[in-house]
């Protein structure tokens, strides 16, 4: 496994950690679906001599149902920042589209724009314990989930 793979490694371990232990609701949930995510691309990755010569199939259908999962906390959190890891997900998303609309697009190139969206998620995420943190500790309250109006 590359260096970087291990430093990834050590940054998702952490992050969840931190969510799981600080966060709220829709920091735990992010957390979750980026690890399970993470996980489920490494599995669904081609062999070493095929990886990212073509669109990583395998890998865009794993990344369209973290996009859902995503999508579905960005919807009901009463939060902003889930918005962004969702943005950062499209983001990821679009590198395959562009792969599979320009297959000669380079494999250095390919690999590095799909790994740079996990780092801001991780970010995101991160930053989003720390304003839980804070609001908890401002007014003693932080209110997950949107309360839906019933008329």
């Amino acid at each position: 496994m590359p260096w970087h793979a291990y430093v990834y490694n050590v940054l998702l371990l952490s992050c969840c950690l931190y969510a799981a232990v600080r966060g709220g609701a829709p920091e735990r949930a992010d957390a979750a679906i980026i690890l399970l995510g993470s996980a489920l691309t490494f599995l669904s990755y081609s062999p070493p001599a095929a990886r990212f010569h073509a669109v990583e199939e395998l890998v865009f259908m794993v990344d369209m149902a973290v996009l859902v999962a995503f999508a579905a906390v960005s919807q009901l959190a009463d939060r902003f920042w889930p918005m962004a890891v969702t943005g950062a997900q499209l983001a990821g998303i679009s590198v395959h589209v562009i792969k599979a609309l320009a297959p000669d697009v380079a494999v250095l190139g390919y690999s590095f724009a799909l790994a740079l969206p996990a780092y801001i998620m991780l970010g995101c995420i991160a930053a989003g314990v720390y304003r839980h943190q804070r609001r908890l500790a401002a007014t003693g309250r932080d209110p997950s989930w949107i309360r839906r109006c019933r008329s």
